[in-house]
C-alpha cells in the first residue's frame, strides 16, 4: 500500500497545528453469505511509519454492509492502543463511508453505526475516507485468510468481487 494524499492536506496540517500522532487504518472484509459470516481486517499504522499492526477476526453477519461496519469497529477498538491525534480510516464501502459521514445509517445498520460513533468518540478526530478496493487489497487478503481459517476452508486463490469470497470445497 503507498502513501494516501487526503483531501485538504489533512496530514500536512496536523502537524502544523501542533503535532500529535496521526494513524492510518486501511480497513476490508470478505463476505460469505451461505456461511452468514465474514473475514475482516485492519491494518493500522502511524503516519511517520512504514510497519503495519494487522488486526483479523472472523463475524456473524448477515449482509456485506454489517462486514463493512465491523471492520470500521474493528480499526476503532485496534487504534485505541496508539492514542492518535488523528485517525484516518480507508474503507472501500462507499455507503459504509456515507453513512458514518453524513451521520444517516440505514436501519439495517444503526446498531453497528451507533457502535462505532461511541467508539470515534474517544477519539479527538476522525475522518473517513473512500477508497478504491486495490488501495485496501492487503486488507481484504488478511480478512480472506480469517474467514478460511474459521470455516476451515482453503484459500482457492482466486480474485473476490466486491466483498465475495471464493473458497474451495
Amino acid at each position: 500500500m503507498g502513501r494516501i494524499g487526503l483531501k485538504a492536506g489533512v496530514l500536512s496540517r496536523v502537524s502544523k497545528e501542533g503535532g500529535g500522532r496521526v494513524a492510518l487504518a486501511y480497513v476490508d472484509f470478505v463476505y460469505s453469505a451461505p456461511a452468514g459470516a465474514a473475514g475482516i481486517a485492519a491494518l493500522l499504522r502511524v503516519a511517520d511509519s512504514e510497519e503495519f499492526v494487522e488486526h483479523v477476526r472472523a463475524v456473524k453477519v448477515s449482509t456485506p454492509h454489517q462486514a463493512a461496519y465491523q471492520a470500521v469497529i474493528l480499526a476503532l477498538e485496534a487504534a485505541r492502543e496508539l492514542s492518535p491525534t488523528l485517525l484516518v480510516i480507508f474503507c472501500r464501502s462507499k455507503r459504509i463511508v456515507d453513512e458514518i459521514s453524513s451521520k444517516s445509517p440505514s436501519e439495517e445498520n444503526e446498531a453497528l453505526y451507533l457502535k462505532a460513533q461511541a467508539l470515534m468518540n474517544q477519539f479527538r478526530d476522525v475522518r473517513i475516507q473512500h477508497v478504491r478496493p486495490e488501495t485496501t487489497e492487503r486488507a481484504r487478503k488478511a480478512a480472506e485468510r480469517a474467514l478460511a481459517e474459521e470455516l476451515g476452508l482453503p484459500l482457492s486463490g482466486a480474485t473476490p468481487e466486491e466483498g465475495e469470497l471464493i473458497l474451495t470445497p
